[in-house]
């Protein structure tokens, strides 16, 4: 990559940014016009955590949900920072837990272009599944956690690719 080579893609991205603002400024009707047209939502496992930045009571845990598909394929790597066991868990307000997203390639890319850019890109195949994980033990830090997950999902099999985004507090 050169010094200037952005600044000479310039006109191929200035294209593709047009057609992506005329794409954000119909998303409020296609979104308001598409409501309830997906189907139901797919079976939900509740499950019970303890988060990172937040000191709860003696057995008391947060309360969050998965796509049971996802728990399932995950719920190995995921360990002891998740559990079916409900015993203590509360909903907790303003309070979103720390989640992963593991994607399981198959196969190659196939060439595609993008319906909003017109930009061409690799599309894979594949399944993506995502779960709330919170700590396993009380000094446990998230993105150790996070780490210890990944490593275990990544060593599972080839063409595996794992992110995560932090827990968040809210005030209610």
């Amino acid at each position: 990559m050169s010094r200037f080579s952005r600044i000479r893609n310039a006109k191929t991205y200035s294209e593709a940014l047009v057609k992506l603002q005329a794409w954000e400024d119909e998303r409020y009707n296609r979104l308001n016009n598409g409501v309830g047209t997906r189907g139901p939502r797919p079976p939900q496992t509740e499950l019970a955590l303890t988060p990172f930045g937040l000191e709860l009571d003696a057995g008391e845990k947060a309360l969050s949900r998965a796509a049971s598909t996802g728990w399932t394929a995950l719920s190995a790597s995921v360990g002891t920072r998740a559990s079916t066991t409900l015993t203590g868990a509360v909903k907790l307000n303003g309070y979103k837990p720390a989640r992963l997203v593991a994607f399981f390639r198959t196969g190659g890319g196939t060439a595609a272009t993008s319906e909003i850019t017109g930009m061409k890109y690799l599309k894979y195949a594949g399944a993506r599944h995502s779960v709330p994980f919170g700590a396993s033990t009380a000094t446990e830090r998230e993105y150790d956690a996070f780490q210890t997950i990944s490593a275990a999902i990544r060593a599972g099999g080839p063409n595996r690719t794992v992110s995560y985004s932090p827990e968040v507090f809210r005030a209610v």
